[in-house]
């Protein structure tokens, strides 16, 4: 199960430490019933105290091609990024392309 949490903005979380400490508490009460991953879309918050909290807690950090995250190129040479015994990835977005971009290109025309 991937736990994804969309881009914060300042507003949201003023710092990454505040969302590791709330991260650590939700995956802490999680049943050990099923393998969980974290899939995070700010490249500010992949310090070693986001790994450290994912390892604790034996999940694993979702690989993601999205706009504000560093390449999947990019992150698997992270100290640490393999903070559990399974892995997942999710190729969203081709490096360079944005989200809207990709509406855009793979929309469904409506029907005339």
């Amino acid at each position: 199960m991937i736990f994804e949490f969309g881009t914060f903005s300042k507003a949201d979380c003023s710092e990454p430490a505040q969302f590791f400490e709330d991260l650590a508490t939700f995956l802490s009460r999680l049943p050990r019933v099923l393998r969980y991953c974290v899939e995070i879309r700010n490249d500010d918050y992949l310090p070693a105290q986001y790994f450290d909290v994912l390892r604790s807690n034996s999940i694993a950090h979702t690989f993601t091609s999205w706009s504000r995250m560093p390449s999947l190129r990019e992150q698997l040479p992270i100290g640490d990024v393999f903070t559990a015994p399974h892995t997942a990835a999710r190729a969203l977005l081709r490096p360079g392309r944005s989200y809207n971009q990709a509406v855009k290109l793979f929309a469904i025309p409506p029907s005339q």
